[in-house]
């Protein structure tokens, strides 16, 4: 299972959690989520494009379900921030691999009953260590170090941001004693999550960048000027046993 895999798996993943939202929520910066406005912003920014390559926030969403979750700001979007340490176990093999993902995440006018929301924006770092960062430096956006992108629902078109225009910067962390998950989902395909906990805290920083339009009818280039946060998160760490397929007769 190669880490593309995983990455398009993501929004599938925690869509399997999103079921049954319901109402019509306008939380803005500041305000709380609480479980099936989670389940339906995980919808929301599934169908926006904004979770395939931005690892870090279905997990930071959707780990502590049970619980309300308290909603930051990035400039006059709600905010959430996440980390998330994912090993793939290959049993029996020595190619296990670990990767983590630290991203925000912001987006505009969410509305639960519909799953929707008008605007999106992420960024995040990956990094190869086995434990989570603290700080990141200006990462740079190339394909193995950060990514980034924004959605406009009006016009219907999502943007990535360009190589090496922009970065991504963590200044500081705070988390609490990490806890197991709930509702983890059956996977299924050979793929099982057997280990997961979270940490609730706050993460500080900054991110920047331009990005060209891929798909949709807006402008052909949006451009995120530096902007910082503060805002709440959730440290997940996450194994996902892959076994390998059955070998034809």
């Amino acid at each position: 299972m190669q880490w593309k895999t995983v990455f398009l798996a993501a929004p599938a993943i925690m869509a399997s959690l999103a079921l049954g939202a319901c109402g019509d929520d306008d939380t803005g910066p500041g305000g709380d989520l609480n479980a099936s406005e989670q389940q339906a912003l995980v919808v929301a920014l599934s169908q926006a494009g904004a979770l395939s390559f931005n690892f870090a926030a279905p997990f930071a969403l959707t780990a502590g379900l049970a619980q309300d979750a308290e909603v930051g700001s990035l400039g006059s979007m709600a905010a959430w921030g996440g980390q998330t340490l994912v090993t793939l176990d290959y049993p029996g093999t020595e190619d296990d691999q670990t990767l983590v993902f630290t991203g925000v995440t912001g987006w505009s006018n969410l509305n639960a009953g519909n799953k929707t929301v008008d605007n999106a924006v992420w960024a995040s770092a990956i990094g190869s260590t086995s434990s989570f960062p603290n700080q990141i430096d200006e990462a740079v956006m190339v394909d193995d170090q950060a990514f980034a992108g924004y959605w406009e629902r009006s016009t219907n078109s999502q943007y990535f941001a360009n190589a090496a225009e922009g970065q991504f910067t963590l200044a500081t962390t705070s988390f609490n004693a990490a806890q197991e998950c709930d509702d983890i989902p059956d996977l299924g395909n050979g793929i099982a999550i057997t280990e997961c906990t979270f940490a609730i805290g706050t993460m500080t920083g900054d991110f920047d960048f331009v990005a060209d339009r891929i798909s949709g009818t807006g402008v052909a280039t949006y451009t995120q000027a530096n902007i910082a946060y503060n805002v709440p998160a959730v440290r997940v760490t996450i194994t996902m046993t892959v076994e390998d397929p059955p070998t034809a007769q």
